[in-house]
């Protein structure tokens, strides 16, 4: 039996650990061990997807004017959604022969400048001009990361099955919320973190089976609930009147009492449901899951970030209903299995490797935007024969003959594409949302960045000068271009924002003051409320002599809580 070794990583220099069963993984996918440690390998992986950085473009083969994920500086040809799924391009006419004399990734580079790309990436989708990776969902508006039959999604992030969610991310099959985090199966609420099944809430932590109730923590199974205190149903009706949520400073105010709350409240080492032998954060109905974060229905998974429904797979971010997956990113590869090395994959591939935009398709080594083929190697058709035999002999060469990045970091059979190569500059993509950089920090680690556009429009309207209540706002505000409240950040600050007549109505319904951030920055402020993507080994902090120990409990677990941190 192989043993436990550990490696440093060729990144940033730290000791990891390959686990025995880590090794077992590997030889079924027939790949040797990594040499990033697994921090740096996600990193890298989330590099390559921008969801939120867009800029105004046009496609490349019919002219239609649209959002788009790449700046007009970019040298990345971009096809509008539907050209890019026509049969107007073949993407076998853009085939090379492989080349012993250059390293793989420099060919793969070659190929990726020529070949059309989407514009943005949505699959079965309507109404949902300004939104991005987005499948099987209607109406989005400035959304990402959408799916499963999604409706009415308004400034969100990670939705699975919502209908009528606003400003909220990671909620699942849930409707008509705002400002949801990490929530599942609520109705009709306003402001919940790590809380499910919540009706006509308002103001909870980490509560479950919960209707009727505000500004509460760790409750179950209750109602008519304020401030985890008890109430009648006439008398909440009344003290809920007293609550004027349509007033910015009344909003402010509860929302600093809300976050002193979640504070001093319990807080579970780890959210985890329905789950055995799993570790890492915000997990539902899994087994033998490690170091997992945000998803559900897995399997023998390890290293995955924003996922479900995957089995027997390793180091994958946004993939779903697959299996034998390894060093994956974006796109779900929904149906797929034996997928090794790829980025946006589609539905239905077989035995894939180092390859972008394909689907339907089994057997391609290095290639890019193919639909129903086999056999192919960077876009060229071979026999089954010819591919059998050219294979193994590009692994050998991509061994024999790596790609060396600016930094000196080696890249040969077995690694992810280099973040190099990537069309995004580091604070375009995901990596700056989950592990931000400044400019001064990206530049030292060899990754790009890209200074913000100079924006061609003035506000109209400062946020001081906006009504504080929502009923005093009129028709007139979705003519208005709102100066964002923050004067500088780190968040992508689009500097300025508009209401649309949807977002007014919606605001109007659940009687909530107009926001003073633009999107981008209520993103990044629910983004913080979020425990990172990394674990701590720590103890139990119960001390209470009722809970079977005497003094301070000694169970101890992986916890996305630094040691640090005040809760």
């Amino acid at each position: 039996m192989t043993k436990t070794e550990q490696k440093i990583c060729q990144n940033c220099k730290t000791f990891f650990v390959i686990e025995p069963e880590d090794f077992d993984f590997y030889k079924k996918m027939g790949v040797p061990p990594p040499t990033w440690c697994p921090e740096c390998r996600l990193v890298r992986r989330l590099m390559w997807r921008n969801e939120r950085s867009l800029y105004h473009g046009k496609c490349a083969l019919c002219g239609t004017q649209s959002f788009s994920m790449y700046p007009k500086e970019s040298d990345i040809t971009a096809y509008c959604v539907g050209c890019w799924n026509s049969d107007k391009w073949d993407p076998l006419s853009f085939g090379i022969d492989y080349d012993f004399s250059k390293p793989f990734f420099e060919q793969f580079r070659d190929l990726f400048r020529g070949v059309p790309r989407k514009i943005l990436q949505q699959i079965s989708v309507s109404s949902s001009n300004f939104a991005n990776y987005v499948d099987d969902s209607k109406n989005v508006f400035m959304s990402f990361s959408v799916v499963l039959g999604s409706e009415n999604v308004f400034y969100s992030k990670n939705i699975d099955k919502g209908f009528t969610i606003y400003d909220s991310t990671d909620i699942i099959d849930s409707d008509n919320c705002y400002n949801n985090i990490n929530g599942e199966k609520n109705y009709n609420s306003i402001f919940l973190i790590n809380s499910k099944n919540c009706i006509d809430s308002a103001f909870l932590y980490d509560c479950v089976n919960c209707k009727n109730c505000f500004l509460s923590s760790n409750l179950r199974n209750k109602s008519f609930c304020i401030k985890n205190k008890q109430y009648s149903k006439e008398e909440y009706a009344e003290e809920l009147k007293k609550q004027n949520f349509g007033s910015r400073g009344v909003m402010e105010r509860i929302l600093d009492e809300f976050q002193k709350m979640r504070i001093s409240s319990l807080h579970k080492y780890a959210y985890l449901i329905n789950c055995a032998n799993v570790t890492g954060d915000e997990v539902r109905n899994s087994k033998n899951a490690k170091n997992t974060f945000v998803g559900y229905d897995f399997e023998n998974v390890k290293n995955v970030f924003r996922s479900f429904s995957m089995k027997d797979s390793m180091d994958i971010t946004n993939a779903a209903f697959s299996e034998l997956f390894y060093e994956y990113m974006a796109g779900g590869g929904n149906y797929s299995r034996n997928i090794k090395f790829c980025i946006n994959g589609m539905r239905g591939m077989d035995d894939v490797a180092y390859s972008d935009f394909c689907g339907s398709s089994s057997h391609l080594f290095g290639c890019i935007g193919l639909r129903n083929k086999e056999y192919c190697i960077l876009n060229k058709q071979y026999t089954k024969e010819e591919y059998e035999a050219l294979v193994p002999k590009i692994k050998e060469h991509m061994m024999a003959m790596p790609y060396v990045d600016a930094q000196g970091r080696v890249y040969a059979y077995g690694e992810f594409f280099p973040p190099e190569l990537s069309p995004f500059a580091y604070n375009e993509t995901i990596a700056q949302e989950y592990f931000p950089l400044t400019k001064a920090e990206a530049f030292e680690k060899g990754f790009r960045w890209r200074d913000p556009d100079t924006r061609e429009y003035q506000p109209t309207q400062t946020p001081e000068a906006l009504p504080d209540h929502i009923t005093d706002v009129p028709d007139s505000i979705t003519n208005e271009i709102i100066q964002c409240a923050h004067s500088s950040c780190t968040h992508q600050c689009t500097t300025a924002f508009r209401i649309i007549p949807e977002e007014l109505q919606f605001y109007r319904r659940m009687n909530l003051p107009l926001p003073r951030l633009c999107p981008n920055c209520r993103h990044y402020e629910r983004l913080a409320q979020r425990n990172p993507l990394r674990l701590w080994h720590r103890q139990c902090m119960c001390a209470k002599d009722s809970h079977g120990h005497t003094g301070t409990c000694p169970n101890e677990f992986e916890t996305s809580y630094a040691p640090e941190r005040p809760e």
